[in-house]
């Protein structure tokens, strides 16, 4: 996944780059819902697992970007991926 770092662009420049791996995110100046979840497929059978792993590359792609301040979070809720990259004041 690559995005331009710095605050150039900010959680638009993120979602961006999310977009392109097939998250569909939704950003506002405060988080980046993710209205897709790639693995949805695998998910369906093996959710906690799925979540955890979705969780932690999410995490990744969040200390990669530190000028954003982003902190992904599980947030399980319908119709959308279980995390959420919340956008902070770096």
């Amino acid at each position: 996944v690559a995005c331009t770092g710095g605050r150039r662009g900010g959680p638009a420049a993120a979602a961006a780059a999310l977009s392109r791996e097939g998250y569909e995110p939704r950003a506002t100046a405060r988080e980046i819902v993710l209205a897709n979840c790639p693995f949805s497929a695998v998910a369906a059978d093996h959710p906690a697992l799925m979540c955890r792993m979705n969780l932690a590359l999410l995490e990744g792609f969040s200390a990669a970007l530190p000028s954003l301040g982003m902190t992904a979070r599980l947030h399980a809720a319908a119709g959308v991926c279980c995390v959420r990259l919340e956008v902070g004041s770096p």
